[in-house]
């Protein structure tokens, strides 16, 4: 149902809006890739953390609080099964796709929360001209770095123990800071 739209998506060079709770007036990011597997759309985007409600999602991603997706289009073809009442899309033209606290498709979910974007190499610069120490600023680095493998929206046990592994190393940068 999606190949044609995202077709059209990409010969526009534009993509899909990025929206909270489907609200038109409340975008908090940007889709960056999206394509049609054999499950269905499966999206990457970027929230907009200069966004309030960007940072306020980041937040109940990270916590597990919002853990849906939900698509927002409108039906081109579809067939209808009588027999189970089940409507097949078969093409749609897809507006946007948000973030939400329930789809109504519940495998839609998100996968994976990741750290924010943040370019090492700058960090590293922005803390010397802060006045870090050289030694210091590559510790931070590297904590940031561990941050960015880490899948930090996950609550499996490895995930908790790397997360409690980077707090322990933060706070350590803390204190060298003191």
């Amino acid at each position: 149902a999606f190949k044609g739209t995202l077709a059209e998506w990409r010969k526009r060079k534009g993509m899909p809006s990025l929206l909270w709770q489907h609200r038109s007036d409340e975008p908090i990011g940007v889709w960056t890739a999206m394509e049609e597997d054999d499950k269905g759309l499966k999206v990457e985007g970027r929230l907009v953390l200069e966004v309030a409600k960007a940072n306020e999602a980041y937040a109940l991603m990270k916590a597990g609080a919002i853990k849906g997706l939900s698509i927002g289009y409108r039906t081109r073809d579809y067939e209808m099964d009588r027999t189970t009442g089940v409507r097949k899309l078969k093409k749609v033209d897809l507006m946007e796709v948000s973030l939400v606290t329930s789809p109504a498709l519940r495998e839609a979910q998100i996968s994976a929360v990741k750290a924010s974007d943040i370019d090492p190499r700058e960090f590293e610069h922005r803390l010397r001209e802060a006045g870090v120490s050289r030694s210091n600023a590559v510790i931070c680095v590297g904590v940031l770095r561990k941050m960015a493998r880490c899948d930090v929206g996950s609550h499996d046990q490895g995930s908790r123990d790397a997360n409690a592994a980077i707090a322990q190393e933060l706070n350590r940068i803390a204190a060298l800071f003191g």
